[in-house]
This record gives structure tokens, C-alpha cells and sequence, in this order.
């Protein structure tokens, strides 16, 4: 009997044994199934499907961006023709998400063959991507070949990579679907300040076609560093001679973005008289003021996916035009040349709210570097920055929703505009004015997100 009880026993342990063992065994596999099909030569898991054949079939682009051999077959794609599709959907992004925001005295377009002058060092490299997430790569069409170039210069215009193989494609061949007049503004830029602005950015302003939030308010490990755009002064340009070049002056505005870098309000570098660093700085007025002293014309592009207050601009009798061109990418530029010229409208709308003070908004009351108080005891493999946290206590109140419900009751009206020369009318963007609006305080805003309507009638071709 009791030799019994033990084998019993003794069978309870094994068997226990082997269940628990089975159990840790089955999760280990199951995490690692991929590596162990690999090495045994199995298949853990098939999908099956009713599918007749045609459901998930093989993508094939059109024959146009193909070279195939007499019999038909595939031997590779035209990478001219290639080029010439990448190049026509980033020209039409670039155009179709441009927002005009203002244009009075009929400043746009400007006349074909326009003489004009660039400034701003982000005229010369303009941002064309993010730091983190969506970067531009490779070949690139410039703000300053799309306003003046008839083919691309890829062996010195690119992000990184050598294009040289692809130079010269005449982008002034490219036409709009139903159109025949090319690509391109055709204005005649100064090649002397062109040349200052280069001179400048290779001796200590230095800027990036995927720039982020650096040298500035970032989070960096509990470090908050002053912003500055690092905008060269009116004083390092203004003895460049604008003689010829003065129907237009064309000024870029930018400010950078990234995941992980954030702006944080009041912290800006000592010199550009700016509260926080969406403001305009002193140097970026200057050049404004300037231009204002000096040319037929003012139109200023916020190259920007951050909401900069411009208030200054949208009241300014010195600046004509506002035109919103975010982060073009590779070939955006191209599109907002067909913009300036008059061979397209802008029918973009704003994505953000443009507050005339951002430091209005509610979640700005708890905006700053938090840390945990036993921030010591805290560790995370391959993290050294999760000590911080964030207070978000403004709810849905964010947006347009806070602005509405704490300012204003805004209705929406159906608005038309286009840009046109002729008399006693001007382009009026639904994206800025035009809300009829029953005030409860004074408004904080300038302008809030709306599509446009545009209409294509009296519009320059």
C-alpha cells in the first residue's frame, strides 16, 4: 500500500512537472514561432482566401513609366518617366495645399518675367521636411529654381545622394492636365543677393532642407535651450544692389518643427525681441520693413508648419500678400511658383488655428519641463528622458473650440474669390475674414481653419 501511495506521488511530481514545463514551453514558442519556422523549415500559421485570383494581385503602373522588350516583358521601369510623375504629384501638393491669406493692391500674380529680389536666407534653402517623421530625400527642386529655372540642377540640388545622372530634366515641359504652358514663374531673380545669402549660410547662418527644433526649445533632458531663427540682419544685405530687381520682393518665413522638440513659450534667444518663439524677431521685421522701403511689391511665404503669430503681417500696409506653403518637399516649390505667376489659384486651408497670441490658448497654463519628484529612481531601458511628464487639463477645449466658445460665435459663410487683376477687386480668403461674429471679448485669433472656395473667373492664364 504503500509503495503505491509513492508511485502516486511520485507520478503526481513528474506530471506536474511536465504541465507546468508545457505551459512555459508553449509561450516561449509562440513569442518566438518566427525563429523557430526559420530553423525548422515550418509554418506555424497560413492565411487562406475565397479570393478568385484577382483580389491581391500584383501592382503594375502604367506602360508609360515601364520598358518592356518586344514580347512585352518587364525589363524595368522609365526612370524619365518616373521622374516626370514624382515631380507633377509633388508640384500639384504643393499648389493645391498653399493657403492664401492675404493679397491687396492686387500684388498676386506677379507678370511673367518679373524682376525680383529674394530675401530671407530660407529663399536660398528653404525647409522642405521634418527633422523626424516625413524628411525630404534625395533630388530636390529649390524655391529658387522654380521661380526662375527651365530644367533641374540635381548635381548640386539635393538633400543627399548623388542625382547627376538625372541633371538637366527640363521641368518646363511639364504642362497641367488641359494646359500648355509649362512650368515654372519665369521671373528674373537678383543674382547678387542670390549670392549674398549663400555667402552668408556658408559663413555661420546655417540652415537645412530638413531642419528641426535645433538650437532650440527642446526637450533635452530637462535642458531648455533659446530659440533663435538665426535670420541675418538688414545690415548684412543692405549693400547689395537692387538696381533692375525691384517689382517684387518675395520673403520667406520659416520656423522648423520635429517630433520630440517643442517650442516653449518665453524661452528665445537674447537679441531678436521676440516674447516666444513664434513671434516675428527683430531681424525677420527688419527685413520686412525693408523690403517695404525698397519694392513695387511685398509677398511674404510662412514656410512653417508651426502657427506663427503674424498678426504684424496680416495689418501691415507694407506687406501685400501672405501665402501659406508649409513644408513643400522635393518638388512643392514648383507648385507654389505656379502660384506666384498666376498659372494656378490656391485652394489650401488652414489645418491650425493662427492665433494673434499663442500664449492665449488653455494648455498654455500648464505648458513647461515637469519632472518626477523621485526622478532618480526611475529607469527605462533605452529611455533616459521618461522622468517627464505632461499636464493636459484643457479637455476638449483646444483649437477652434476654444476660441469659439470662449470668443466668439462664428458662422461660416459661403465666400468666392481668385486672384485677378482687375479693377476694384482682390482675392478674399474665406481661410482669414469674412465670419460674421458677435463678440464677447476681444478676439485672440487671426485665422481660423477653412477650405476654400475658388473660383477660376478673371484668373491670369
Amino acid at each position: 500500500m504503500l509503495n503505491k501511495k509513492g508511485l502516486w506521488k511520485g507520478l503526481s511530481y513528474v506530471f506536474s512537472f511536465v504541465l507546468t514545463f508545457s505551459i512555459l514551453a508553449a509561450s516561449l514558442l509562440e513569442s518566438f514561432r518566427t525563429v523557430v519556422d526559420g530553423a525548422l523549415g515550418t509554418v506555424s500559421e497560413v492565411v487562406t482566401s475565397e479570393d478568385d485570383g484577382t483580389r491581391y494581385s500584383t501592382f503594375v503602373p502604367d506602360d508609360e513609366y515601364l520598358v518592356k522588350d518586344a514580347n512585352g516583358t518587364i525589363l524595368g521601369g522609365n526612370s524619365k518617366a518616373l521622374l516626370k510623375g514624382s515631380i507633377q504629384l509633388g508640384r500639384k501638393q504643393g499648389y493645391e495645399g498653399a493657403v492664401l491669406l492675404k493679397n491687396e493692391n492686387h500684388a498676386l500674380p506677379l507678370a511673367k518675367g518679373s524682376n525680383v529680389t529674394l530675401l530671407g536666407k530660407r529663399t536660398h534653402v528653404p525647409i522642405l521636411g521634418s527633422k523626424m517623421g516625413v524628411q525630404a530625400v534625395g533630388q530636390i527642386i529649390t524655391l529658387e529654381t522654380a521661380l526662375s529655372g527651365k530644367t533641374t540642377d540635381f548635381a548640386h540640388e539635393a538633400v543627399s545622394g548623388d542625382y547627376s545622372a538625372l541633371d538637366n530634366f527640363a521641368f518646363d515641359s511639364l504642362n497641367l492636365e488641359g494646359r500648355n504652358d509649362g512650368a515654372g514663374a519665369g521671373f528674373h531673380l537678383n543674382p547678387a543677393m542670390i549670392e549674398r545669402y549663400a555667402e552668408l549660410i556658408a559663413n555661420g547662418y546655417s540652415a537645412g532642407y530638413n531642419d528641426g527644433v535645433v538650437n532650440g526649445s527642446s526637450w533635452n533632458g530637462g535642458k531648455v535651450t533659446p530659440f533663435d531663427p538665426n535670420e541675418p540682419s538688414v545690415e548684412e544685405i543692405s549693400n547689395v544692389s537692387l538696381t533692375g530687381y525691384e517689382d517684387a520682393a518675395i520673403i520667406v518665413i520659416s520656423r522648423p518643427n520635429q517630433e520630440s522638440g517643442d517650442y516653449m513659450p518665453g524661452v528665445v534667444a537674447e537679441g531678436v525681441d521676440a516674447e516666444e518663439p513664434l513671434q516675428l524677431t527683430s531681424q525677420e521685421k527688419g527685413i520686412i520693413d525693408y523690403a517695404g522701403e525698397h519694392f513695387k511689391k511685398v509677398i511674404v511665404l510662412l514656410n512653417t508648419n508651426c502657427a506663427v503669430e503674424i498678426k504684424d503681417l496680416k495689418e501691415s500696409e507694407e506687406v501685400d500678400a501672405i501665402l501659406w506653403i508649409g513644408h513643400p518637399g522635393n518638388y512643392g516649390c514648383l507648385g507654389i511658383a505656379d502660384i506666384l505667376c498666376g498659372r494656378v489659384n490656391p485652394s489650401g486651408g488652414l489645418a491650425d488655428i493662427y492665433a494673434t497670441n499663442n500664449l492665449s490658448a488653455p494648455a498654455m497654463m500648464n505648458m513647461g519641463t515637469y519632472v518626477f519628484a523621485n526622478a532618480d529612481e526611475i529607469t527605462r531601458v533605452g529611455q533616459n528622458d521618461s522622468t517627464h511628464y505632461l499636464i493636459e487639463a484643457e479637455g476638449i477645449y483646444v483649437g477652434y473650440r476654444y476660441y469659439e466658445t470662449r470668443y466668439y460665435r462664428i458662422r461660416f459663410p459661403t465666400q468666392i474669390g481668385t486672384i485677378t487683376t482687375a479693377p476694384l477687386r482682390s482675392f478674399i480668403s474665406p481661410a482669414a475674414i469674412g465670419r460674421e461674429r458677435t463678440p464677447r471679448n476681444t478676439s485672440p485669433w487671426q485665422f481660423l481653419p477653412r477650405c476654400s472656395t475658388i473660383s477660376t473667373e478673371n484668373t491670369i492664364r
